[in-house]
């Protein structure tokens, strides 16, 4: 991969810009995907009028999210749409025929697939998100406006999507591995061994909080966590990881190391 300057990065972030990165490369902010943000479940969504607090795995961030739950479908949808925006204006309306954005990130050429796509353009365009930490407070939205033309959809991201990089030692992520992953535990946890440096275990219930799945009784949970993580053992994303006492210790591989 070739070198690209981060800090040159962060400052078109700053200036509004979708800081350009490798083309097999996929960007995002670790404290939203070290989060319940993006959660690892599947199916049924609670609807927050009012605005909830998400667990995070990092206590100097506090997060809070108003509308539809988001899971990891919809964190697809969103590195795809900044992954075709990287280097320009992050305000740039982006056109896109929906059948091949679905395969641009890894789904089928299905009609099925498009109403998937466009139930998460909705929902990502009514999020809102609040940040807190000691510095500052900063409400964020990711999705502006959206129009569904037949065959040609057009999105504007929001500007705000450029300050979250701008403000973030983003984390990069291999976008054929990413896209490849099961939306779910499976690309969750390949997204926390990315944006993480995993120097010290993790408790079990922290880490079950930090996912979303909730509903899991605690022998249950570990149960699909090994499960998980050994997948990312035999493809090489992690060299080996250890359940004991309460706790989960991953050990990074030399690819996996580098946290941006």
């Amino acid at each position: 991969m070739s070198h690209i300057s981060l800090q040159n990065a962060m400052n078109e972030a700053a200036e509004g810009f979708i800081p350009k990165m490798h083309r097999d490369t996929l960007m995002f902010a670790p404290a939203l995907l070290k989060s319940a943000l993006f959660k690892a479940s599947k199916g049924s969504r609670l609807v927050h009028e009012k605005e909830v607090e998400v667990p995070t795995h990092n206590k100097r961030v506090r997060l809070f999210y108003t509308g539809e739950e988001l899971q990891q479908d919809d964190l697809r949808v969103l590195l795809m749409l900044i992954k075709m925006r990287e280097g320009s204006l992050a305000t740039r309306v982006l056109h896109f025929s929906p059948r091949e954005f679905c395969i641009a990130m890894g789904r089928a050429d299905s009609s099925s697939s498009v109403q998937v796509l466009r139930d998460s353009l909705k929902r990502l365009q009514r999020a809102r998100v609040r940040l807190v930490t000691l510095e500052k407070e900063a409400l964020y939205s990711f999705v502006s406006d959206v129009e569904f033309e037949r065959g040609r959809w057009s999105v504007w991201l929001s500007e705000r999507v450029a300050t979250m990089l701008a403000d973030s030692t983003f984390t990069c992520m291999v976008k054929a591995v990413r896209f490849a992953a099961k939306d779910g535990l499976e690309s969750w946890l390949y997204s926390f061994v990315k944006a993480d440096a995993c120097f010290v275990p993790f408790k079990l219930e922290d880490m079950q909080e930090w996912t979303g799945l909730t509903g899991y009784a605690g022998k249950e949970f570990v149960r699909v966590l090994k499960k998980v993580l050994s997948g990312l053992v035999e493809s090489g994303e992690i060299d080996s990881f250890d359940i004991k006492v309460g706790k989960v210790r991953i050990t990074k591989s030399a690819t996996a190391a580098e946290v941006h």
